[in-house]
């Protein structure tokens, strides 16, 4: 089985091979994940792991397409990405997000609700197997805040979102 996991950064997984634009500590592929074509072979990836990466992307035509190229029929495309609709993003934008850009290695471009997530993936032939949002806590501050703000639902006390696909 060949995993891979795009934008490792300095968090490389086991059992897959590690991708990054910059050559880090795991990093088994240097590649500029907006540019087309990814070095891997058509239908040759079972699956592919996305973690905090499409929201750095400037190319998200690039992304969906050489995903689903490479992957195998029925491979899957698993992406964490920021949630829109996390309602600290909107209050404090500048202690729990990146989207106030402060230097030039690390760049947030897009940020994404489920409704543009579930656009995309129809956009680009994938199936959708499941959505889920997921929480993270920075602080005993935002955990106390989100527990109250969960009376409002998980689409506004979750800061990512969770989308697994299948290629068709």
């Amino acid at each position: 089985m060949t995993n891979l996991n795009l934008g490792c950064y300095i968090n490389p997984m086991k059992d897959c091979i590690n991708v990054d634009i910059d050559k880090f500590e795991g990093t088994d592929v240097v590649h500029n994940l907006d540019e087309k074509p990814y070095p891997f072979k058509t239908n040759s990836i079972d699956n592919i792991y996305a973690n905090s990466l499409i929201e750095h992307l400037l190319n998200l035509d690039t992304f969906f397409s050489e995903c689903k190229r490479i992957l195998k029929p029925h491979g899957k495309l698993k992406i964490i990405t920021d949630n829109s609709a996390y309602i600290l993003y909107h209050l404090n934008r500048g202690e729990h997000s990146n989207y106030k850009a402060t230097d030039t290695q690390d760049r947030h471009y897009h940020l994404f609700s489920l409704g543009h997530l579930i656009n995309l993936s129809k956009k680009y032939g994938f199936e959708i197997i499941s959505v889920n949002y997921k929480k993270k806590y920075y602080s005993w501050r935002g955990k106390l805040f989100l527990g109250f703000m969960s009376i409002f639902g998980k689409k506004f006390s979750s800061p990512e979102i969770k989308i697994v696909l299948t290629k068709k």
